[in-house]
């Protein structure tokens, strides 16, 4: 559920999200403080000019509520 989440926030932060790609092992959970649990995924997508970019993704979960989102370019 947690992974779904974090993909529809992705998809309504891409510029073009019908161009999103998700790679399919490439994520990791960890517990976090304050009784949190945060996702760290990646995710490609095309900018404005039709170049791929890969992006680091972290979702912070308070439960099964989503309570922060991060996401930037790879390797910034």
């Amino acid at each position: 559920e947690a992974m779904d989440v974090c993909k529809k926030r992705v998809l309504a932060s891409a510029s073009h999200p019908s161009t999103v790609k998700f790679p399919i092992l490439d994520y990791d959970y960890h517990d976090i403080a304050g009784g949190r649990t945060q996702l760290l995924m990646s995710a490609k997508a095309k900018n404005g000019f039709g170049l791929e970019l890969e992006y680091d993704v972290q979702c912070d979960f308070a439960g099964s509520e989503l309570a922060d989102f991060v996401m930037s370019e790879a390797g910034r």
